[in-house]
C-alpha cells in the first residue's frame, strides 16, 4: 500500500482501524457518470470523482491554499497566487471573481459576507449576498486606525493594539463565529518562538470599512472592556496554540467549537469547544477529546495539517501536506477516532501538499472537496454508497 510511511506508531487502535480501511474489500464499483479511480474499494469509502478542476479540465488556479462552503451553498476559493477569491457552483461553474492580494483563507458569516484574511494582518469582507454589492472593503489594518476612533485616541488605541498583535505576526486564518454575525475568529502565528494565539473580532454589522476590532468599543476603558482576548493563547498543551496555520469554527448542537491545525506543538490538530466557565461567568476554550484516548490527538499521527471540515454527523476531516503524513487525507469519528483515508492502493501520489478542505452539505450530494495547492487543482470525493445509486 503505496500511501503508507515508515514511522513508528505507538496507539495500537489507529494501526487496527486504519489496516481493517485498508484491507477490506469489495466489488469494483461500475458508474454510470463520473469514474472514480480503479482498486479495492469498501462499501462505504470516499472516492475520488473525475476529471478534477485542473488546467486540463479548463481552470487556473495557482496555489490554491483555502476552500469553504459558505452560507450561500456557493463553493470559494482562496486562488492566492493570483491574488483572487473564486466563487463556484457545486458543478463547478465559475461565477464571480474577486480581487484581493495574498488571500490566505475565507469564510462567510450569516449576513452572506464573505471573510478574507491575508498574511499581513488585514481582513476583508465582501457582501456577495442577494443585494449586496460585491465590493472588497478593508474591515481590519493593523496598520490603520479606524474612523470610529477619536483622532485624540488614536495614540491610546494603537497602544492597547500592540498587546494583541506585533509587527512580526501573520494571519493566517479566518473563521466566522457560528450564529453570531459580528463576531469572528483569528489565527495569528509569528515569527517569535512559542508566540501563536487564536484572537476573537468584533465586527461591524454593515461594510463600515477598518471597523472590526479584536476589542469592543469599550477599549478606552480597561475595567469596561467585556472581551477576553486572547481566545486561545500560546502554548504546547491542549487548549493552546503554538504557529496556528488554520482555524474552524462550526457548531455540535447548541456548543461551538474550534479545530484548530498548527505548523508545531504537542498536539497537530485539536478540537476546543466554548464554554461559559461557572465560577467566574466568562468565556472559555475547553478540550473536546482527552489526550491518550483519542487518535485525533495522537503526536505522531499528522506531519502538517492544513485544513479541516465536518460532517452533519460530527465527523471531522483533515488534510495534511507533510511529506511524512500517513495520508494526505483523514476522516475521524464525532469521538476522534482515525475511520479512514481519501487514499488508497491505486491514488498513491494523488496529493500534492493540500492546503484546505470542505463538505458540501446541500441538497444531499455530501461532497468533499479539496484544495490541492501543490497540484494547482480542486479534488471532489464522495462516498462509494451515493454513488451506486
Amino acid at each position: 500500500m503505496g500511501f503508507l510511511v515508515n514511522k513508528a506508531y505507538s496507539w495500537s487502535i489507529s494501526i487496527a482501524i486504519l489496516a481493517a480501511i485498508i484491507f477490506s474489500c469489495g466489488e469494483k464499483i461500475s458508474l454510470p457518470t463520473e469514474k472514480p479511480p480503479t482498486g479495492n474499494l469498501g462499501d462505504t469509502l470516499y472516492l475520488m470523482l473525475n476529471p478534477p478542476w485542473d488546467a486540463a479540465h479548463g481552470y487556473d488556479f495557482s496555489g490554491p491554499t483555502c476552500i469553504y462552503f459558505g452560507h450561500d451553498t456557493y463553493l470559494y476559493v482562496a486562488d492566492t497566487g493570483h491574488d483572487r477569491i473564486i466563487q463556484l457552483d457545486a458543478a463547478g461553474t465559475i461565477h464571480r471573481e474577486f480581487s484581493i492580494e495574498n488571500p490566505i483563507s475565507v469564510s462567510q458569516d450569516e449576513l452572506m459576507r464573505l471573510l478574507v484574511a491575508t498574511g499581513e494582518k488585514r481582513i476583508y469582507k465582501i457582501d456577495v449576498g442577494p443585494d449586496g454589492d460585491g465590493i472588497s472593503y478593508v474591515a481590519f489594518d493593523y496598520d490603520g486606525i479606524p474612523p470610529n476612533v477619536p483622532p485624540d485616541d488614536s495614540s491610546g488605541y494603537r497602544f492597547k493594539l500592540n498587546s494583541m498583535l506585533g509587527a512580526s505576526d501573520r494571519f493566517m486564518a479566518v473563521s466566522d463565529m457560528p450564529l453570531d454575525d459580528k463576531t469572528y475568529f483569528v489565527a495569528v502565528s509569528s515569527s517569535e518562538i512559542n508566540n501563536g494565539r487564536i484572537l476573537r473580532f468584533w465586527g461591524e454589522s454593515d461594510n463600515l470599512a477598518l471597523a472590526d476590532s479584536v476589542f469592543d468599543r469599550k477599549y478606552a476603558d480597561a475595567e469596561a472592556d467585556t472581551f477576553k482576548n486572547p481566545v486561545v493563547i500560546t502554548g504546547n498543551g491542549i487548549t493552546t496554540t503554538t504557529y496556528p496555520n488554520f482555524i474552524y469554527a462550526y457548531l455540535s448542537g447548541t456548543v461551538v467549537h474550534l479545530i484548530v491545525c498548527q505548523d508545531e506543538g504537542s498536539f497537530p490538530v485539536h478540537d476546543m469547544k466554548f464554554e461559559r466557565q461557572p465560577w467566574d461567568r466568562t468565556w472559555v476554550f475547553n478540550y473536546t477529546h482527552t489526550p491518550g484516548q483519542t487518535d485525533l490527538l495522537a503526536p505522531e499521527l499528522f506531519d502538517l495539517p492544513k485544513g479541516a471540515a465536518v460532517d452533519p454527523q460530527g465527523n471531522l476531516y483533515i488534510v495534511d501536506s507533510g511529506p511524512q503524513s500517513l495520508c494526505s487525507g483523514l476522516k475521524f469519528s464525532r469521538q476522534g477516532q482515525l475511520l479512514e483515508t481519501l487514499c488508497d492502493a491505486d491514488t498513491t501520489g494523488l496529493f500534492h501538499s493540500p492546503g484546505g478542505i470542505t463538505y458540501d452539505i446541500y441538497g444531499d450530494r455530501r461532497t468533499l472537496y479539496v484544495a490541492d495547492t501543490g497540484g494547482n487543482r480542486i479534488l471532489r470525493f464522495k462516498l462509494s454508497t451515493d454513488l451506486e445509486n
